[in-house]
């Protein structure tokens, strides 16, 4: 007689078989009465041969599939589906945070270009400073609507004039008196770092004893200590300064000095990280830099400077005219 087990083929293939019935002459191996005749059904039953279930199938898939590097696999049989999901690193996943600071850390500034990351406001600054090898041509003041706030020591008295082509001048129209200062400004940016940059013109220029100092100031209004960067008249003796004073009319040190003879403009840039506020000179608008001193915050201000803005500094009564031009300011709340 012919065996179940001689009759491998004939397992799925239904279609070539007549009325989908099979003539058995042996079923002594399924326990099945002999000489029976059964469907295609009954003989896959009985040789074991049963269909996958969609749920089998669903479970054999989750089972195969593993979690790899930043890679998990989470099967939910109940809802029947399979959730792989990135999980950060390895070059993956990144916050936006993450990505922000990448790209912050690998742009550089060049010639004539400076960066200002703020962290906290999540932005990125890209800015011209001079450039094409041109001086003096880079001319954008502050608005008087930036510059509007005033410290003044004892005395002293401010006057401006706005010209967008030619600049925002002020005017000191008192005559001194001892240590003082008449300044003009603005809140200094907010954040955790920042640049800011000032183009100022000081025309007609004079050697006079009064000591005569136009130039970048930053300043704590609550206590009157300021660092001030400026050109110095020096009673014939003209310098380029970083001054720092313990309050509007009590000088404290200096820190930086060079003997030279006084350019009619002159750019200061300060560079703050958080810490340390960077001075910086330019002779050519701001195509070159020379680095003046770096101030440590904790170590010249109570807390932290406030006001940022230009600052007529003077050391003793004057009868000249004490006048400078703010042709050019920046800072990333004016760029």
């Amino acid at each position: 007689m012919t065996k179940i087990s001689a009759l491998p083929a004939l397992v799925g293939a239904d279609v070539a078989l007549a009325s989908d019935v099979i003539p058995i002459l042996d079923m002594s191996e399924t326990g099945i009465a002999r000489n029976k005749k059964i469907t295609i059904a009954e003989l896959k039953t009985a040789l074991g041969v049963v269909p996958y279930t969609d749920e089998q199938v669903r479970d054999v898939v989750a089972a195969a599939l593993q979690s790899g590097t930043n890679i998990t696999i989470t099967p939910n049989d109940g809802a029947d589906t399979i959730t792989i999901d990135a999980a950060g690193g390895g070059g993956g996943g990144l916050t936006t945070e993450q990505v922000m600071d990448t790209i912050a850390a690998m742009l550089t500034q060049g010639t004539n270009v400076t960066l200002t990351y703020n962290d906290g406001s999540d932005t990125l600054t890209i800015a011209a400073a001079g450039g094409g090898g041109s001086s003096h041509l880079d001319v954008r003041p502050p608005t008087t609507s930036l510059f509007n706030l005033t410290t003044t020591s004892p005395g002293a008295t401010l006057a401006t004039g706005y010209h967008a082509s030619k600049g925002l001048t002020v005017v000191r129209t008192d005559t001194g008196g001892g240590e003082g200062i008449g300044f003009l400004g603005k809140s200094v940016p907010a954040g955790s770092s920042w640049t800011a940059e000032m183009s100022i013109r000081v025309s007609p220029w004079q050697r006079v004893n009064p000591y005569l100092r136009p130039g970048m100031t930053l300043l704590e209004e609550s206590t009157g200590k300021f660092l001030h960067a400026c050109l110095n008249s020096q009673g014939g003796d003209p310098q380029i300064n970083l001054y720092h004073f313990s309050a509007l009319q009590t000088y404290g040190s200096s820190l930086y000095a060079t003997h030279v003879d006084l350019p009619e403009f002159m750019r200061f840039r300060i560079v703050y990280d958080g810490t340390n506020y960077d001075f910086s000179l330019s002779y050519d608008d701001g195509i070159t830099w020379v680095a003046m001193a770096s101030a440590a915050k904790a170590t010249y201000f109570t807390t932290a400077p406030d006001r940022i803005g230009i600052g007529l500094q003077h050391f003793s009564g004057f009868s000249r005219r004490f006048q400078a031009q703010i042709l050019y300011y920046s800072d990333p709340d004016y760029v």
